[in-house]
């Protein structure tokens, strides 16, 4: 690579590959802590925004 960006894709789509930013970063750290809070819960828990 040219530079230090970096990239992922998601297993569910697997051809689209997203710039990993430090908000992308903070929207998988919320989608996993909401699964896991689920897995745990039994319950769906609210998203939120960090920032």
């Amino acid at each position: 690579m040219e530079n230090d960006e970096g990239y992922y894709r998601r297993m569910n789509h697997p051809n689209i590959f997203k710039m990993l930013t430090k908000e992308e970063l903070n929207n998988i750290v919320v989608e996993v802590n909401l699964w896991y809070d689920k897995q745990i819960s039994g319950q769906p828990a609210q998203i939120s925004t960090l920032r």
